[in-house]
């Protein structure tokens, strides 16, 4: 007698039943690194917009500039111009450099322009000059802690998973990104 060599119905259900947890086990890891590149890709480009402050501070005798800071606004903060207008001579049109592409308003903002879903497409950037800096000093050269006083940094926590306290990518002013900065604000909160 010829015995059938196929795959009994309890052998496919075992093998299905292992690729299923195999599948769980494996989606949650393939989404915290795609997280992880968001995060420091969103990093990355912070640096290069500190790449454009340092040539804006060469040129500008070390001047901290006066930014608006959410030129979107009506009415406007201020009459100042945003941080990707500052620094047009140095991007050369590629705004690309402002997008974080976990850019995400969660947080929406009074006498803001309603019906956009990211900083990016309502501000041109996913990233804002702190104007907190222009109490400390005239000029970037007189910031005593310069490693401490932050210059540029993500609108909102884009970094993080919904729910939960997310984290946010900051540009220092000695021009170091810190890409893991804790956030008290709740991500889709």
């Amino acid at each position: 007698m010829h015995k059938s060599r196929a795959f009994t119905l309890v052998e496919l259900l075992v093998v299905i039943a292992i690729i299923g947890i195999l599948t769980g086990i494996l989606l949650p890891v393939v989404a915290r690194a795609r997280g992880g590149a968001a995060r420091a890709r969103c990093a990355g480009h912070l640096h290069e917009v500190g790449h454009m402050l340092q040539m804006y501070f060469g040129e500008n005798r070390n001047t901290l500039p006066k930014l608006n800071m959410m030129p979107s606004l009506r009415p406007p903060l201020n009459g100042n111009p945003g941080l990707v207008q500052l620094l047009a001579p140095y991007h050369r049109g590629d705004t690309e450099v402002f997008h974080c592409a976990a850019d995400q308003i969660t947080q929406p903002v009074a006498d803001a322009p309603p019906g956009f879903e990211t900083y990016f497409a309502r501000e041109q950037s996913s990233y804002y000059w702190d104007e907190d800096v222009s109490i400390y000093a005239s000029r970037i050269t007189e910031l005593k802690d310069s490693a401490a006083v932050r210059l540029v940094q993500e609108y909102e926590p884009f970094h993080g998973r919904p729910g939960r306290n997310g984290s946010m990518n900051r540009l220092y002013a000695d021009l170091h990104v810190d890409g893991n900065v804790p956030s008290e604000i709740v991500i889709g909160g």
